[in-house]
């Protein structure tokens, strides 16, 4: 049986999500914040966590390909992981500053206290048009496994 974590702040969504997934083998807990999924995920092990990426105050969010549907990614806004990342990144210019979201591909291992964000690849994307790109930096000041929920670094 798949045991799966629900952090939901909204309890008819949770509530909704864990009557449609139980009846179909999996074993649901709910966490009705993040503070209460990082305390469930250091006690317990997980085959699956479900984020609300809507909930106000998070970086994350979920990239999907709108052409692949089973294509998507975790991303996190860089600028509120990193203070003071990109003020130098070079901006397209027919993009207004406001206009333009900087995110970091994340990789959530089977430990997600190792989650890492990588600040040396971000995407540059406009939220006025929804087209973006990836921007590759050489300069070595950024890494390409920024630790997320952990002062350790990274196996």
């Amino acid at each position: 049986m798949d045991k799966l974590l629900i952090v939901e702040d909204q309890k008819s969504i949770s509530d909704d999500l864990k009557s449609l997934l139980e009846p179909h083998g999996w074993h649901v807990e709910v966490a009705g914040n993040g503070a209460d999924g990082m305390q469930l995920l250091e006690s317990f092990q997980y085959d699956f966590v479900l984020l609300d990426s809507a909930h106000a105050g998070s970086p994350f969010r979920y990239l999907l390909c709108l052409d692949l549907p089973e294509l998507g990614f975790v991303v996190c806004d860089a600028t509120e992981i990193c203070p003071g990342y990109g003020a130098d990144l070079p901006r397209p210019p027919d993009v207004k500053p406001g206009d333009l979201a900087v995110m970091a591909l994340v990789t959530v291992p089977a430990d997600p206290l190792q989650m890492t964000a990588n600040l040396m690849a971000p995407l540059l994307i406009d939220c006025r048009s929804g087209s973006g790109r990836q921007l590759v930096l050489d300069t070595g000041r950024y890494p390409i496994r920024f630790a997320l929920l952990s002062s350790r670094p990274p196996a």
